[in-house]
């Protein structure tokens, strides 16, 4: 899986490189945050090969939260939003930013709300060093990381998805379906399997 992960990485990196926005409040604010969001995973993949696992599964909240704050910039906020939103202004809560993206065609069938509600408690007990997080660096006898194989296999399928999830949204903000269609088609190529998305 980790192989497969690193695959995904490199490809994505040389895909969303090759990427042009027009400069715009919108596309700075969304193209920044899908950027972020690749950078995440891509940190993801490179601290789980160095074993890391513990810091891996850190970023995996801020992953996901660029992803969808980057969608709502692009898709839903309104130009005073994104202007205060650059001024340094928190933007909706996740709930509120998952019901306005919901109404989107894209995104209208509840799998983002879906996935937030399976791994969004997971992700911050890691953010903020929760009982999840510190269960699984101790035992009985020693201090120090005690991951299964499953656990960083699912940690990565997840971190893989969002990244997906937020190239092909960075591609659709920059008017991109070329690299649209590389994207898919390279997520296919190395896991062997359809997207999360409905247009996959």
């Amino acid at each position: 899986m980790l192989l497969k992960s690193d695959s995904w990485r490199q490809s994505l990196n040389a895909l969303c490189s090759k990427m042009n926005v027009v400069a715009s409040n919108r596309t700075r604010m969304a193209g920044g945050l899908f950027y972020l969001s690749n950078q995440h995973h891509y940190s993801i993949i490179e601290l789980t090969m160095r074993n890391y696992s513990g810091s891996s599964f850190a970023p995996m909240r801020s992953q996901f939260e660029c992803f969808i704050r980057g969608v709502w910039g692009a898709r839903c906020a309104t130009e005073d939003q994104i202007k205060e939103f650059l001024g340094g202004k928190e933007p909706p809560r996740m709930n509120e930013l998952l019901a306005e993206i919901g109404k989107l065609k894209e995104y209208d069938d509840d799998r983002l709300t879906k996935l937030k509600k399976k791994i969004w408690g997971l992700f911050c007990d890691f953010t903020h060093g929760g009982g999840n997080q510190v269960s699984w660096h101790s035992s009985a006898s020693s201090i120090g990381a005690d991951y299964t194989s499953k656990e960083i296999k699912d940690m990565l399928t997840y971190s893989d998805t969002v990244a997906y999830l937020n190239s092909a949204a960075f591609a659709l903000l920059c008017e991109d379906e070329k690299i649209m269609k590389k994207i898919t088609a390279s997520h296919r190529r190395i896991f062997g399997k359809k997207c999360i998305t409905k247009s996959s």
